[in-house]
């Protein structure tokens, strides 16, 4: 997985910024998303420094939690800032996760694969260490279909929708709903 730029960190990581994303777009659609989801072990891909993580905590807060980032400095940042007792936050990248097939009951993914050269492998591994019948959320952006994308973004631009969900289609994944433009 390849680290984030300077750039994207300082947004990423802006606690202002995160926090209204977070409400508007991520953890409050999260949360509304896995309330009737039951799960003994959950994995988080691209957890950052730990938002996000906290919101699944909490809607699952008798399992057993994985939040990974490639990212070691963002990962000590989560460790220094969240003390969740079924959360265990470990530096990997997304495209060699070391879990059994069949590992996880639920995987999230939010705003993560867009970083993430290679990937059409990193859907794959989630495919392989999902139980069979488990579930996948993600929520991710498309920069390739905006105009602008070259002048506020300076990571190479990944996949558009239809690729994306071409390639979850790839790995195995049933895609049962998928929403906006972007």
């Amino acid at each position: 997985m390849a680290e984030m730029g300077i750039f994207v960190k300082a947004i990423v990581n802006n606690s202002a910024l995160s926090s209204l994303f977070h409400r508007w777009f991520g953890a409050s659609k999260l949360a509304e998303i896995v309330r009737p989801f039951k799960a003994k072990r959950v994995l988080e891909l691209g957890c950052g420094v730990g938002i996000t993580t906290c919101v699944i905590a909490s809607k699952f807060n008798e399992a057993k939690i994985m939040a990974l980032d490639s990212d070691a400095a963002q990962i000590e940042a989560a460790k220094k800032r969240q003390s969740l007792a079924n959360v265990e936050f470990v530096v990997v990248d997304a495209t060699i996760l070391s879990f059994k097939d069949g590992s996880f009951d639920v995987v999230f993914e939010l705003l993560a694969f867009h970083h993430i050269p290679s990937y059409e492998r990193a859907i794959s591994e989630v495919y392989r260490v999902l139980k069979p019948g488990g579930s996948f959320f993600l929520l991710d952006i498309q920069l390739k279909s905006l105009p602008f994308y070259k002048l506020v973004w300076f990571e190479p631009v990944k996949f558009t929708k239809r690729e994306f969900t071409d390639n979850l289609a790839k790995a195995g994944f049933l895609v049962k709903q998928s929403k906006g433009s972007l």
